[in-house]
């Protein structure tokens, strides 16, 4: 049964091994069992590949196998048939290379998180040391003082954005859900990334549905949407086209953001919401980060029932980001009816 379920369903027994299993030619195994008869030294594998058709006429599916190929002696010694035994991998083979990858994309982010809080240090050691000379004048104080706010800002807003990506993986984040209208929420969020907006020259185009609400947290829900906003930003070119879209889509209520920006490989869109996970930079993305922004946006999206998807045609064409939140009916409200006359 366990092998059916490997190989398909099909007639297999009394055929040869090329004839009953046609699809796995050219893949070694055959190959192998010639070795181990002729040889008549077993075989041992270890994870495998293995591709086969277990539908007829459907497609190739690849598996993982650990198996052993064990030549059958008679009693002059003679090889008369090979003894296979086998285990299906597949998944073991897949968590582990999904583990080994997440090992190395966490080596990445440490490596990359070193660079970023060093960028700052520099700076500020700089501005302190001339201001421990005393030997600097007025203005020269303010923008050494200057030099030293901006910096520690940026190092506080890189922190914050390991704690807060810390407490929602860990469950530790409280929501306070309310009945939050959209339409004043994107004007929120928009007026927090504004400054990086103005600064790279982009055109911002809003098209609202008015009327819509949702359930959730209003601070959280900002958050969301500036930093996908943000995201745009920073891997879109300066001068460049974004633009958010809100719809109702069915029961949720749907939020677009889509750019004409530096746009998202194919095959790393299935892992664009993981954490430790940046795309490629490029010299004119001179803003950082450490790529936590759309790991913490799909989080707290998941925890208001919601759900995110990340949209593009490859690079140079853009990226849309949707976010799908549950649609609150309004309530209407009720009127206390009026005593009766006496």
């Amino acid at each position: 049964r366990s092998y059916l379920t490997l190989v398909g369903h099909r007639d297999l027994i009394g055929k040869p091994v090329r004839e009953a299993l046609p699809e796995v030619q050219g893949q070694g195994y055959f190959e192998l069992l010639d070795q181990v008869y002729t040889s008549g030294q077993p075989f041992v594998g270890h994870a495998v590949p293995l591709r086969v058709q277990r539908e007829p006429g459907g497609p190739l599916e690849e598996c993982f196998l650990d198996f052993v190929y064990q030549p059958i002696r008679d009693q002059q010694g003679r090889v008369t048939g090979i003894f296979l035994e086998g285990s299906d991998v597949t998944v073991r083979k897949r968590i582990e290379d999904e583990l080994r990858e997440a090992n190395r994309q966490k080596d990445d982010f440490l490596a990359m998180l070193a660079h970023e809080l060093r960028n700052p240090l520099a700076p500020i050691t700089t501005a302190a040391q001339l201001l421990q000379r005393g030997q600097m004048d007025a203005p020269g104080i303010v923008r050494a003082s200057a030099i030293i706010a901006r910096q520690a800002e940026h190092m506080t807003a890189l922190v914050n954005d390991l704690l807060d990506v810390s407490r929602v993986t860990r469950g530790q984040v409280t929501m306070a859900k309310e009945a939050v209208a959209i339409e004043p929420l994107v004007h929120e969020a928009v007026e927090q990334v504004r400054p990086i907006l103005d600064s790279c020259h982009h055109e911002l185009f809003l098209d609202i549905e008015p009327g819509l609400y949702v359930l959730g947290d209003r601070t959280r829900l900002i958050q969301v949407l500036s930093n996908i906003l943000n995201n745009a930003a920073k891997y879109t070119s300066a001068r460049g086209r974004i633009v958010l879209s809100v719809r109702m889509d069915g029961g949720d209520v749907r939020i677009a953001v889509r750019d004409n920006g530096q746009g998202i490989e194919p095959p790393m869109l299935p892992y664009i919401f993981d954490l430790f996970t940046q795309a490629e930079r490029t010299p004119d993305r001179s803003q950082g980060g450490l790529g936590l922004g759309l790991a913490l946006v799909k989080s707290l999206v998941l925890l208001h029932g919601g759900r995110v998807d990340a949209l593009s045609d490859g690079l140079g064409e853009g990226s849309e980001f949707v976010v799908y939140l549950p649609l609150l009916e309004p309530v209407a409200p009720v009127v206390a009816a009026e005593p009766d006359a006496p």
